[in-house]
């Protein structure tokens, strides 16, 4: 391991060698069995996707475009989530008319509708 270890004290060698070594499909899943290494290897995909949409935001003439349909498919998402609040609210509410909630009962559904009402806030 210390004559692995010197040999990639270079970055660029050190990279290359653990490309070329991670192609062993056994070495990869014995890699993957390690935390540290699995969280790098998932931290360098979240960064290598960063700025790949940064660069694509920047150079790209599509971007704008793609920024509008992103905006409105998250428009939409909220619409839908709205939609099934209210459906998912007129199925429950019916059963609860003329029903006394308890304390603790209206304690909950309060805390509820202010989380509602934060996240729209």
């Amino acid at each position: 391991m210390e004559a692995i270890r010197d040999l990639a004290h270079d970055e660029q060698v050190a990279a290359e060698a653990t490309t070329r070594l991670l192609h062993r499909p056994g070495v990869a899943f014995k890699a993957m069995t390690d935390d540290r290494a699995r969280q790098s290897v998932i931290h360098a995909q979240v960064e290598q996707g960063r700025q790949a949409r940064e660069e694509f935001e920047r150079a790209s003439e599509l971007a704008p475009i793609i920024r509008h349909f992103e905006r409105t498919a998250e428009f939409l998402d909220l619409v839908g989530a709205c939609h099934a609040f209210v459906a998912t609210t007129n199925r429950g509410v019916p059963g609860l008319r003329g029903r006394t909630l308890s304390d603790d009962e209206q304690v909950v559904l309060a805390e509820n509708i202010a989380r509602v009402r934060s996240a729209l806030g």
